[in-house]
C-alpha cells in the first residue's frame, strides 16, 4: 500500500536497489492516492513506476458500493484573487472559520451535532478553527500528525478517542 510514495527520489532509489538485488521480483502496487502534487501546479501519477493498472475503483464506484460516504462540498467565503500563494493567510481568519462553523450548524441532522472532520491549511489553522467551534458552543479539538515537524499534538490519542465516541 501507499505505492505513490515510491514516485519520490528516495522511493525510486529503493525500487532501483530491489531491481539490482532481485531482478525477477514483481511488485504489486496499491494506493488510494495515484496522483500526487508535483509542484508548480502539476501532478504526477504512478506511470513512472508502474507498467499497468490491474484494478481501479473510482471514487464514485466506492461511494455507490457504500465503501465511502457521499461527498458534500460547500462554498465558503472569502473568494481570493488568482495567484494568491499563502492560502493560510486567507482561510485562517475568524470570518472564514465562522463560515465553516455556520455551514456545520446548517447541516446538523435533527438539530443534533453532526460529526465532522475539517482539513485545515496547517496546525495553527486547525487550532484556530477548533477554537471558533468552541466559541459557538460546539465541542471541537485540533488533531495533527507530529511527523510534519509541527510538534507533538497534546493528548492526540485522547482527542481521537473523544471524536470516535462522538463527544467532539
Amino acid at each position: 500500500d501507499e505505492a505513490h510514495t515510491f514516485c519520490c527520489p528516495s522511493g525510486k532509489k529503493i525500487l532501483k536497489y530491489l531491481d539490482e538485488v532481485a531482478p525477477n521480483c514483481r511488485i504489486i502496487y496499491a494506493t488510494a492516492t495515484p496522483f500526487r502534487n508535483a509542484g508548480n501546479g502539476r501532478t504526477s501519477g504512478l506511470g513512472e513506476i508502474a507498467d499497468s493498472v490491474i484494478y481501479e475503483l473510482s471514487l464514485n464506484d466506492a461511494i455507490n458500493l457504500n465503501y465511502l460516504c457521499p461527498i458534500e462540498g460547500y462554498a465558503l467565503p472569502p473568494r481570493w484573487p488568482e495567484g494568491t500563494e499563502d492560502v493560510a493567510k486567507i482561510l485562517d481568519t475568524d470570518e472564514h472559520n465562522d463560515a465553516v462553523v455556520a455551514k456545520h450548524i446548517e447541516h446538523r441532522r435533527d438539530g443534533k451535532p453532526t460529526p465532522g472532520i475539517a482539513f485545515c491549511t496547517g496546525v495553527q489553522h486547525a487550532i484556530n478553527l477548533a477554537a471558533r467551534f468552541e466559541h459557538h458552543g460546539i465541542r471541537a479539538a485540533a488533531v495533527w500528525d507530529s511527523s510534519e515537524g509541527a510538534g507533538k499534538c497534546p493528548d492526540r490519542d485522547g482527542r481521537v478517542a473523544e471524536a470516535m465516541a462522538g463527544r467532539i
